[in-house]
């Protein structure tokens, strides 16, 4: 499967791929370069399908082996969507940036699209293992973590869905995947998402302004020493609109 998609005016696939540290967790692995990245999608229950993703400024094309089902595919296009953020629109904050000739480069060069995992759980969960411990640890953690996910070919995985790891005990992501004290919040997360007591997928669409938002993440925010983490950065990583609207403001107060 090959399959070309347009991107927004400002868009930059490099630096949208190298914009920060998760194109090196994995399901991830990218180029020297960053000119191609690859990730592993769970398109259905439990199967999994590898993607490629290679870009200019003008349009992206996402790549899978064999031909998928039409649902497949459309699972792999939502997916390839939300990992390069190409529904994010980035002009208010654009506008607020260019205000200033010490951040006017940001908009100029097409910066400020993050990276992000195929589903709002992946980042969530990444965050987590983000908390108070240096990068390799975050790395080995979040390794160990992917390999419950459903396999594609060969031996790469897809990061799991909270329905994967509701098996997985607190003593397990401890002794498996070194959690360590995030062991019990990441069970906290996962059986809050099984059970219907919150749904972080949602929240892209999620009309509520971010202090209601904010107290369905509050859990997760308070992550050990880092309790007071700012909500937004949890929010972007979700997707959630709002998120953009509050970094808008911090540029302009920052301005003033």
């Amino acid at each position: 499967m090959r399959i070309d998609l347009p991107t927004p005016a400002a868009f930059r696939f490099r630096r949208t791929v190298l914009s920060h540290g998760w194109c090196r967790l994995e399901p991830f692995v990218v180029s020297e370069e960053g000119h191609q990245v690859e990730t592993v999608v769970e398109v259905s229950d439990g199967r999994a399908l590898p993607l490629r993703l290679e870009g200019e400024s003008a349009r992206v094309t996402i790549e899978s082996p064999g031909t998928p089902s039409s649902v497949e595919r459309q699972a792999l296009v939502c997916a390839a969507r939300r990992v390069l953020n190409l529904d994010a629109d980035l002009e208010p904050f654009y506008r607020a940036v260019r205000a200033d000739p010490e951040f006017a480069w940001i908009a100029a060069w097409g910066a400020g699209r993050l990276l992000r995992g195929a589903t709002a759980f992946e980042d969530l969960l990444k965050l987590v293992l983000t908390t108070n411990c240096c990068w390799s640890l975050t790395m080995r953690m979040t390794a160990a973590v992917t390999a419950w996910g459903p396999a594609a070919e060969g031996t790469r995985r897809a990061f799991p869905s909270a329905f994967a790891l509701r098996d997985v005990t607190e003593a397990e992501f401890r002794r498996s995947a070194r959690l360590g004290y995030r062991a019990p919040y990441v069970t906290r997360l996962v059986s809050n998402i099984v059970t219907g007591v919150t749904d972080p997928e949602s929240w892209q669409a999620d009309p509520r302004p971010a202090t209601e938002l904010r107290r369905d993440i509050d859990a997760i925010a308070r992550c050990g020493a880092e309790r007071r983490r700012e909500p937004a950065a949890i929010l972007r990583a979700a997707g959630w609109p709002g998120a953009r609207q509050l970094a808008s403001r911090k540029v302009r107060t920052s301005l003033s």
